[in-house]
């Protein structure tokens, strides 16, 4: 019996320009998520049996590719499957999982870009730019940053409801976020997302406060992320809260827990209470940038991204 010929029908190639490709080639929404360890390029080079297509290999395109993105200046076009709004999707996935297309089509930059978007920024400290977005330091701690993705929103499409949206980013954020609030509001004329979520902060202990306005269109879109967190002594605005329910009765101990009748220590109504608490000064910050915002009025043409109405 002759020995059967192999030959490997997939190669995953180290480019020598890894690092330098990487904030070019994986959004930085990506780059961030908790449990991102790199990105994984991987090259056909052989067409297998159960392939009925023919398969062309790229190796010798891919690596130029690569050598364009690793230059100052210049980026590769987006991979269609690393897109915006996935963070907490590819969070806890390896390396490998996250599979790229090349190449993909991204927006005219004549048409939408950061600057299409503006804001005011009088009172924050602007740190310049970085892993693809305008960062600004706010005044009382915490980060601003603009993100603009040239390519089609990951978002859902025909959703019916805020309630479906919301359990989207659910579904997104996993098991390490929390939704605290999500709905749909109008950002200069322009139906956006609004989205605030919370999650513990590993080496602290404390509570991490991330919000969002998402500014989809169809074949673009902008984000707005804000962070502030607990710092110093954690969990005052919990304690406060559950204190005056247990005295106004509008909270119980049940077991070993507090039971609240119809409301939450996250709610918008008990800011004013602790003005100084991170999600606080987050949900302050949040008004202030969508009150400021305005958008380039050549962009109000551009066909937008269907969301759904807010229930009540």
């Amino acid at each position: 019996m002759r020995p059967v010929e192999t030959k490997p029908a997939l190669v995953v190639p180290r480019p020598v320009g890894y690092h330098g490709a990487q904030d070019r080639i994986v959004p930085q929404p990506l780059r961030a998520a908790p449990g991102y360890q790199g990105y994984q390029a991987t090259v056909t080079i052989a067409r297998d049996a159960s392939c009925l297509l023919r398969k062309v290999p790229f190796l010798n395109e891919d690596f130029q590719q690569f050598e364009i993105a690793a230059r100052p200046g210049q980026s590769l076009r987006e991979p269609t499957r690393t897109r915006w709004g996935t963070a907490q999707q590819a969070a806890g996935r390896t390396p490998g999982d996250i599979s790229m297309s090349i190449p993909g089509d991204t927006v005219d930059p004549r048409t939408a870009s950061p600057d299409s978007v503006t804001f005011d920024t009088s009172r924050y400290s602007y740190q310049g730019e970085n892993n693809g977005g305008r960062i600004w330091f706010l005044p009382e701690g915490g980060g601003l940053g603009l993100y603009f993705f040239p390519r089609s929103p990951d978002l859902p499409s025909g959703l019916t409801s805020v309630a479906q949206l919301r359990r989207f980013y659910v579904a997104q954020m996993g098991s390490k976020l929390q939704v605290v609030e999500c709905r749909v509001e109008a950002l200069d004329g322009i139906r956006s997302v609004w989205l605030i979520g919370k999650g513990p902060d590993e080496q602290t202990g404390g509570a991490v406060y991330l919000g969002s306005l998402t500014i989809p269109f169809r074949d673009f879109g902008f984000v707005i992320k804000l962070q502030c967190q607990e710092q110093g002594v954690t969990g005052l605005r919990e304690a406060l809260l559950i204190d005056e329910a247990l005295k106004n009765g509008t909270g119980s101990i049940e077991g070993d827990r507090f039971v609240a009748q119809g409301w939450s220590t996250d709610d918008e109504q008990f800011d004013h209470k602790v003005p100084q608490h991170p999600l606080s000064r987050l949900r302050r910050e949040l008004r202030l940038v969508a009150s400021s915002l305005r958008i380039s009025p050549k962009l109000k043409g551009e066909a937008g991204f269907d969301l759904p109405q807010n229930e009540g």
